[in-house]
């Protein structure tokens, strides 16, 4: 939404809609075509119900929010009630600023990080309760940064780890009941893909794993590491244990899938590799599980650059599943736009 833009004076334009379409009938008739597959259900559509029907109307520009100078990134804006006012605030992340605007689009305050560019979206949550409102968590270049609901700096932040740290989430992985704040950076080589901070700026238990000696790769070769390019992480709880993990897919065709303690989650028996991050998704699982192709010119492997990973039970078995969008490439990775594949 916020591309990157060279004009003088930039505008961020958010036009607020409501669109009303009609639903396909909940009659027995489309329940039975449903149930029996003879026929898809009726899609959803703004097309006027019937020949007398009006169109919807026209996205109307509420409000317009202007600032000079600086570029938004590929973070999105977010909208929640900061001071506890009852009225909601818009907040952006342009360059290396937080800008907090009224819905008339009067700016409020701006929180200048001094580090450079925001590439993730801020995370608004009450993260701390001995603060009033809501904090915005955002991470430039090497800093991660927790901004008060008036934009002054929280204490004990910035914190510094490595540059550019791309990817932000939070979520209990420690399970002490307060959400802590994940970054991975995007550079190649890295030591460790992943540092967890807790809400007073101080390090969490067992991160960065490798560095705290508590992952399982620090002497195993078989731990391809990448910087994760993107907004690559998932956190949630994939294990039942009450505290959430972590997930990170790498700029290559390895996922780093990490305990809330650090450890890294162990490879399925049969494969090579012994943690997950050393696990190569190959398309062919003979050839996944040995860790490389017979042919890499032929064999296809997926490529995690800008896959933002999902945690959610889809099959309603009470086990949580992960899932991953990556771009295809041939494993001797000279052809890369092969495909798309989940």
């Amino acid at each position: 939404m916020l591309a990157s833009m060279s004009a003088r004076r930039v505008a961020l334009l958010i036009p607020l809609m409501l669109l009303a379409c009609s639903s396909p009938s909940s009659g027995d008739e489309a329940s039975d075509a449903g149930e029996t597959g003879s026929e898809p259900p009726t899609a959803a559509s703004c097309d006027p119900a019937d020949p007398d029907g009006s169109p919807v109307a026209a996205p109307e520009l509420l409000v317009r929010l202007a600032d000079r100078w600086q570029e938004g990134w590929l973070s999105s804006p977010a909208v929640a009630d900061l001071d506890g006012d009852g009225t909601m605030e818009i907040i952006v992340a342009r360059s290396g600023l937080v800008q907090v605007w009224d819905p008339s689009g009067t700016l409020l305050w701006s929180y200048d990080t001094g580090a450079g560019r925001i590439w993730a979206s801020p995370i608004v949550w009450d993260l701390r309760s001995d603060l009033p409102g809501l904090e915005i968590a955002v991470a430039a270049r090497e800093q991660l940064h927790l901004i008060q609901a008036d934009g002054s700096a929280a204490s004990g932040f910035p914190v510094t780890w490595e540059d550019e740290l791309r990817s932000l989430a939070a979520g209990d992985v420690d399970g002490d009941g307060a959400l802590e704040l994940v970054v991975a950076p995007a550079h190649g080589g890295p030591s460790d893909v992943m540092a967890a901070f807790n809400n007073d700026g101080s390090p969490v238990a067992g991160f960065p794993p490798n560095a705290a000696g508590v992952s399982g790769c620090e002497a195993d070769d078989r731990c391809y590491l990448a910087g994760c390019y993107d907004q690559n992480l998932a956190v949630g709880d994939l294990d039942g244990d009450g505290s959430a993990d972590v997930v990170a897919p790498h700029d290559n065709a390895y996922a780093s899938i990490h305990h809330g303690n650090g450890e890294a989650f162990d490879a399925h028996s049969g494969f090579a590799a012994l943690k997950t991050p050393g696990v190569r998704y190959l398309h062919v699982l003979a050839e996944a599980r040995q860790g490389w192709a017979e042919d890499e010119q032929t064999a296809l492997q997926a490529h995690f650059t800008n896959t933002a990973p999902t945690i959610a039970d889809l099959d309603e078995d009470g086990t949580p599943e992960i899932i991953m969008h990556g771009t295809e490439q041939n494993a001797a990775q000279y052809h890369r736009l092969k495909g798309s594949a989940l």
